[in-house]
């Protein structure tokens, strides 16, 4: 009588792989979207973190303009993406093109983007997969990835740190600038209620020149004088007016949070809690991750769109995949 049971464990751990090393996970969401997958379900390693974005041109980083701080889910969200993937590859089988729009809509809608469905055939569509161990040794001057809690930013923020800049052509990270920017206990407190503090309340987004916008002349000030800066010099840019300017004057939470959406991409659904939001609930965990480290030298890249080739994106099946000892079932940014 123990057979049986015994049985169904064997057919149900033979069904789901556990994968550590990203050009494994691209590799096989690759092979799920072209209907050549038999493994089963996929859980992913703790090590591994992602983004889906898109792109006009194929990016060195994550961040097509190589943001120092980008927005990446962990093994949680991946483990969603892959239950995206394979409901959408289940409707259209076959490789067929709008299963990957369906995913993109499916992941869009979970990460609270506006217009989830809204999809560019123009665009350069790719699910960058990091390997949170080489990103960090990569990035050693720099931050290691992390949880942005409001704890957390500030703590970075308020200790000496560098701002760094990936130089392609030494093949070495490079460091731009060491600052400061410490807020006060007042700033630290106002800043967490998000429409108290901008006086926005339209949906989605801060939008200071939106028709019935509500946003404060504080934040709105702010947030243009950041957004030239950063036209100016990058992120780099950026935090040192924020350690000059907020040093010499002292900002208010709503000229705070203007820094925070410049500078990290907070957007008015950014709660602080170390928690993606996607307008109604929390989704799941986020992470920030250097956007301008070579994708190359610390992960893999799955391109969602354009569909290439099958030549060019063939992939053999990984030698040998950490059976995971049961099913696992996946739960799970922004800009």
């Amino acid at each position: 009588k123990m057979l049986p049971v015994f049985l169904l464990a064997v057919l149900s751990s033979a069904y789901a792989v556990t994968i550590n090393d990203p050009t494994d996970w691209t590799n096989a969401i690759d092979q799920l979207f072209r209907g050549t997958w038999t493994q089963g379900t996929v859980t992913a390693g703790s090590d591994l973190y992602a983004r889906l974005s898109y792109y006009n041109a194929m990016p060195v980083g994550i961040h097509e303009y190589g943001n120092y701080w980008a927005f990446v889910v962990g093994s949680d969200g991946l483990n969603q993406f892959w239950t995206y993937a394979e409901a959408a590859a289940r409707q259209y089988p076959n490789n067929d093109p709008r299963a990957r729009k369906a995913f993109a809509a499916s992941v869009n809608t979970y990460n609270g983007v506006p217009n989830p469905d809204a999809f560019d055939e123009n665009k350069i569509w790719l699910v960058s997969v990091l390997s949170k161990t080489r990103h960090d040794r990569l990035g050693a001057q720099g931050y290691p990835i992390m949880s942005p809690t409001w704890t957390n930013l500030f703590n970075l923020l308020s200790n000496p740190f560098n701002v760094c800049s990936w130089d392609a052509n030494a093949n070495a990270d490079r460091v731009l600038g060491n600052y400061q920017v410490q807020f006060s206990g007042a700033v630290q407190g106002g800043i967490t209620d998000v429409t108290q503090c901008t006086g926005c309340t339209l949906p989605g987004e801060f939008d200071c020149t939106a028709t019935g916008s509500t946003c404060n002349q504080d934040f709105c000030r702010k947030s243009d004088d950041l957004y030239d800066a950063r036209g100016r010099g990058g992120i780099n840019e950026v935090v040192r007016v924020a350690d000059a300017d907020n040093h010499a004057t002292g900002w208010n939470a709503a000229q705070a949070r203007a820094f925070f959406q410049i500078a990290f991409s907070c957007t008015y659904l950014f709660t602080g809690n170390g928690q993606s939001n996607n307008g109604q609930f929390d989704t799941g965990a986020e992470f920030l991750a250097r956007g301008d480290l070579p994708v190359t030298q610390m992960g893999a890249r799955f391109q969602l769109w354009p569909v290439l080739p099958f030549a060019q994106e063939e992939a053999a099946v990984p030698e040998k995949l950490n059976v995971h000892p049961k099913l696992a079932f996946g739960m799970r940014n922004r800009a």
